[in-house]
């Protein structure tokens, strides 16, 4: 990337000068849509600023919705925000592949525990039933979008332990594996900033608009099968609900 001369005796703040050079590289193309940015480090030392000050430029970068931060990763530059889909069978594989990025998945555990607390009056299940559960970060690139935590019951799916240390669509392993699907029953959506976990997890600073979503998936016969709670990033997800098929026209 080519430098610009600072003009260190204007009225235009130094910051917004980096920060419009940076966006100026954006917009020729020398960044694409999840490339990462160089560091307050690498910045400081490009233009002779301080870090403080390269921090101010990558701030305002994010203020204006270029660039999304990630703390221990870097900066990246914002795709599109990822939909999460309500009522529709787009996977989230897809959701990603649509705004440029590669989807993965990190596996963090899975365990066997029982239902307790207030996952039988969530579930719909019996208190003490055995469950599985599978804890995840979802990546669009390098770019953590979600943190969830999801109950499977064992009756149902016996085995499922090791199915889940697989990092796929834990709907398409119950289709492959068990020959059944499962369809999303209900969605409870929140706002709530991040506490210490999820700012770890998700990459976000302490107290950042995450968006919680409880959800419950049920057999097509309305049995209750999956139950889980996920967090997503406020800066790089909407929701998105269809409420009629749209007719596409062909020119």
């Amino acid at each position: 990337m080519t430098v610009v001369g600072l003009r260190r005796a204007g009225r235009v703040p130094i910051y917004v000068q980096v920060a419009e050079d940076l966006e100026g590289a954006m917009l020729r193309g020398e960044y694409g849509v999840g490339d990462r940015l160089p560091t307050e480090h690498a910045l400081a030392g490009e233009y002779g600023i301080n870090r403080h000050t390269a921090g101010q430029a990558l701030n305002h970068l994010q203020g204006k919705g270029l660039v999304v931060r990630v703390r221990g990763r870097g900066t990246f530059v914002r795709p599109g925000r990822v939909d999460y889909r309500v009522a529709e069978k787009m996977s989230f594989t897809d959701s990603v592949s649509r705004v440029g990025l590669n989807p993965s998945r990190k596996i963090i555990g899975v365990r066997a525990v029982r239902a307790f607390g207030r996952i039988p009056e969530a579930m719909k299940v019996p208190a003490g039933e055995p469950l599985v559960a599978r804890e995840s970060v979802s990546f669009a690139g390098e770019i953590p979008l979600d943190h969830s935590v999801k109950h499977f019951r064992e009756s149902l799916f016996p085995g499922i332990d090791d199915l889940l240390t697989r990092p796929l669509s834990s709907r398409a392993l119950v289709k492959a594996h068990y020959g059944v699907e499962v369809y999303r029953a209900r969605s409870a959506f929140e706002m709530e900033p991040a506490d210490a976990e999820m700012s770890r997890h998700l990459g976000v600073q302490p107290g950042a608009a995450l968006l919680r979503v409880e959800s419950l998936d049920t057999l097509e016969d309305g049995t209750p099968a999956e139950w889980g709670v996920t967090y997503f990033r406020g800066d790089a997800t909407r929701v998105l609900v269809s409420l009629r098929e749209i007719k596409e026209e062909k020119d």
